[in-house]
């Protein structure tokens, strides 16, 4: 009895002209992503820019904002949803730009 003959699901796929051309390809895409981290400097005063206001005092007002206006809409609603959502937006708001600069950061 063979076993490829009644289940012929089971047995090893074959590897084609294809599955190569789309292995080659994909390794080839990986190793762009791999090196995609290590730039120059062209955007660096951008990222410089916006992580300066995000941890400035605009960060600061856009923080308060959002806790203030999540307030305002729980006293109109009396529902304290959009109070909580105010505070969580804010703690995101203030501690996002750290935590998003260490995520990017970090060395695989």
């Amino acid at each position: 009895m063979n076993v490829a003959t009644h289940f012929p699901r089971l047995g090893m796929p074959r590897l084609t002209r294809k599955h190569l051309v789309m292995l080659t390809i994909g390794s080839v895409l990986l190793v762009g992503i791999a090196s995609a981290g290590t730039t120059g400097d062209e955007f660096k005063e951008l990222y410089d820019n916006a992580k300066d206001w995000a941890n400035g005092y605009l960060g600061r007002v856009i923080a308060m904002l959002s806790f203030l206006l999540g307030a305002g809409w729980s006293a109109a609603k009396q529902n304290m949803m959009p109070v909580i959502f105010g505070l969580i937006l804010a703690i995101i708001i203030s501690i996002g730009p750290a935590l998003l600069e260490k995520v990017l950061s970090a060395v695989v």
